[in-house]
């Protein structure tokens, strides 16, 4: 992966071995105290007023070299006294209780250990809506967001609006790409699969919550295994950051995602190579064309593309679509198959 490892998005498959608590809620933590790891405590408030802990909080998180301090503390606090940023503007003198003091405290001493956010409060907003993230799944970022677009680009352009066609999700994690679009497209079912169980369940309470559940169903597969046929649109977010990067990593995601998540193998590449090589494969058998949507590392698309090309899947350019995200950098890439007009030869991967 080429890109900013600290934007690394979900959908991708998550660690077999990390499932979540089965009796902890998955919903945003802010009614319990979460002890503090140790090393990480910051001084104590003690009933500070709402405008004095966030200052507190900000040149704390600031002094730990933690990006948008300022927002970060402004969250916390807003979770730690079940309150909206609006009501931390309107009552900045209010004193925090000792049980909001302590959950604050709580919350602050993860973040200053480099938990992201939405761990520590236990759901992100993706594409509008929120969704529940556990420690089995990674964190769906707006980078994914430009997968979303593209996929539904195609759909404009297929005309599958309002069709029923079917989609499948390729390493589904918490679920994100899969309900986004089953969202956008109201006749359309699908599937997701992921070699986690936690992140299986993960999707499912994801689903349930969003009223989507009677729409998709979700499985617990190996990549290599599964079967790429009877689908319309196919979508991923693989891993793409080179095993050996991994440990370089910013701190929320080296330290809290799940690794099986983010490791692409040597050269970050692995699972491209093992999804082409799947839709090669595919497009021997079916009698239709499908539409493969990948999201990328910033740097990658060359190097997919001529995987794709050796596989005999794209032609002197042909067949692909890419799309930039907001800062420019090719970010997925969209590749139809042709089953009428195969010219691969070799379904050997690269």
């Amino acid at each position: 992966m080429a890109s900013d490892p600290a934007e690394k998005p979900d959908g991708v498959p998550s660690h077999p071995g990390v499932t979540p608590d089965p009796h902890r809620q998955p919903a945003p933590a802010i009614n319990n105290v979460i002890p503090a790891q140790a090393g990480t405590q910051s001084t104590p408030l003690s009933c500070a007023s709402v405008v004095e802990a966030q200052r507190h909080a900000t040149r704390a998180l600031s002094a730990a070299g933690v990006d948008n301090a300022p927002g970060d503390a402004r969250r916390l606090l807003a979770a730690a006294l079940v309150a909206s940023a609006a009501d931390l503007i309107r009552d900045p003198g209010r004193a925090l209780t000792h049980a909001e003091t302590a959950q604050f405290e709580a919350f602050l001493a993860r973040r200053l250990a480099r938990e992201p956010i939405s761990r520590i409060l236990g759901a992100r907003e993706f594409y509008g809506r929120p969704f529940v993230v556990t420690p089995a799944v990674l964190d769906p970022r707006p980078d994914t967001e430009t997968l979303i677009e593209a996929a539904l680009a195609i759909c404009r352009t297929e005309g599958w609006l309002n069709r029923p066609i079917q989609l499948l999700d390729l390493g589904t994690g918490s679920g994100a790409i899969l309900l986004t679009l089953l969202a956008e497209l109201p006749e359309a079912t699908g599937l997701g699969i992921d070699v986690s169980g936690g992140a299986l369940a993960c999707a499912r309470l994801n689903a349930g919550a969003l009223g989507l559940s009677a729409r998709c169903r979700f499985g617990r597969y190996d990549l290599a295994a599964a079967s790429f046929s009877g689908f319309d649109l196919i979508v991923s977010n693989p891993p793409y950051i080179p095993a050996a990067d991994i440990e370089a990593l910013d701190p929320e995601v080296a330290r809290f995602d799940p690794r099986l998540a983010l490791d692409g193998g040597r050269d970050g590449l692995d699972y491209y190579r093992i999804i082409l090589g799947k839709l090669a494969q595919h497009q021997t058998v079916s009698i239709s064309p499908a539409w493969l949507v990948l999201e990328l590392g910033a740097g990658q698309s060359a190097e997919v593309i001529e995987i794709a090309e050796k596989l005999g899947l794209i032609h002197a350019g042909h067949d692909v679509v890419q799309t930039a995200d907001l800062n420019g950098r090719i970010r997925c890439i969209a590749i139809k198959t042709h089953p009428a007009n195969l010219q691969q030869k070799n379904l050997e991967t690269p």
